[in-house]
């Protein structure tokens, strides 16, 4: 098999799995095409969350992903110190920057919103250490009206001001982390709630579960978002019938 783009961009940041022929994890068996046993930083993690999310013991899931007991424990230590950056090795000789490709840190972006990081003390979310991801996220602030398919237009902008077009605020918003601010009519916060889901990570799983990827016709990618068919906004159920994965 020729050699993908991917694992060349992998093979030049020091990231190939050493035994990928030793890689007998269900996922990467089953569907190669988006879980690489050749990427050491992917099946470090599927390792990590096997044992903890999955409930395998640590030797099981160690041995499914091609590595030692000890090496397991060696894995979730340099995790639970450093996040998602913990998974990368660190490579002997002259110290400096990693070569790791845009496609690459796109890849872990994804895998990392996937399981839940970034999930605030008592969301029901992966328990996996993972509140680093909080510093990299996109902030919206929009108004409840704004988001109503016919409501009148208000505040929709990033943090540091730039405007963004309603309906992209009603796109992002159909599944994200959501905070609801009350202010007094002179602009003052009068009121700051917990940080909520609109997609509760159990419909979430129940989701992946029954569309098992993107429902656009043709697509089938295994990365997406949740959206609801009925805006939440405009009064609809976030429940599994108004719901699908794109």
């Amino acid at each position: 098999m020729a050699e993908s783009a991917r694992q060349r961009a992998l093979a030049e940041a020091g990231l190939l799995h050493p035994r990928p022929t030793a890689v007998r994890a269900e996922l990467f068996v089953a569907h190669p095409q988006f879980f690489a046993a050749f990427d050491k930083v992917q099946v470090k993690y599927e390792m990590l969350r096997a044992h903890v999310v999955d409930g395998e013991s640590a030797t099981g899931a160690a041995r499914a992903h091609g590595y030692s007991r000890a090496s397991f424990y060696l894995v979730a230590s340099a995790f639970e110190a450093a996040g998602m950056v913990g998974l990368v090795d660190e490579r002997p000789g002259r110290r400096g920057p990693l070569k790791v490709s845009a496609e690459v840190l796109a890849f872990l972006a994804e895998r990392a919103m996937a399981a839940g990081f970034g999930a605030e003390p008592g969301e029901d979310a992966a328990p996996i250490s993972g509140t680093r991801a909080a510093r990299y996220q996109v902030v919206l602030h929009v108004d409840s009206e704004t988001l109503s398919e016919h409501g009148e237009p208000g505040r929709s902008e990033l943090e540091d001001g730039t405007r963004v077009a309603a309906e992209t605020s009603r796109r992002i918003s159909c599944d994200a982390g959501l905070v609801r601010i009350t202010h007094a009519p002179d602009g003052s916060v009068l009121d700051v709630g917990r940080r909520t889901r609109t997609i509760p990570p159990a419909l979430r799983r129940a989701l992946e579960a029954r569309d098992r990827g993107c429902r656009f016709p043709g697509c089938g990618l295994r990365f997406t978002d949740a959206h609801h068919v009925k805006h939440w906004a405009d009064g609809g159920e976030t429940n599994l019938a108004n719901t699908a994965l794109l």
